[in-house]
């Protein structure tokens, strides 16, 4: 194998391209279980999350349906992804 093909280990081993995919796959796999997990957790609490973002505005408006929805989404995520 090429120089460009193969990669070392911490260890010294080399590892081939496609060992250092399978790699990458196993972590993000990990971190995208760890940020679900993450997320279940605060949307438990994501009405008190989003009270205090919202408390020097006053009450929220929706103007769509949808948009609650997302809103909260999009603040589950985002805490899910500090808390993790």
């Amino acid at each position: 194998m090429s120089q460009v093909q193969q990669l070392k280990t911490r260890e010294g081993a080399v590892m081939t391209f496609t060992g250092q995919l399978t790699v990458l796959r196993s972590c993000l796999i990990r971190s995208l279980l760890a940020t679900a997990l993450a997320m279940a957790v605060c949307n438990i609490y994501v009405d008190d999350i989003i009270a205090a973002l919202a408390y020097p505005a006053g009450k929220l408006y929706f103007i769509k349906p949808a948009e609650a929805f997302f809103i909260y989404f999009k603040v589950t995520l985002a805490a899910g992804g500090i808390y993790e």
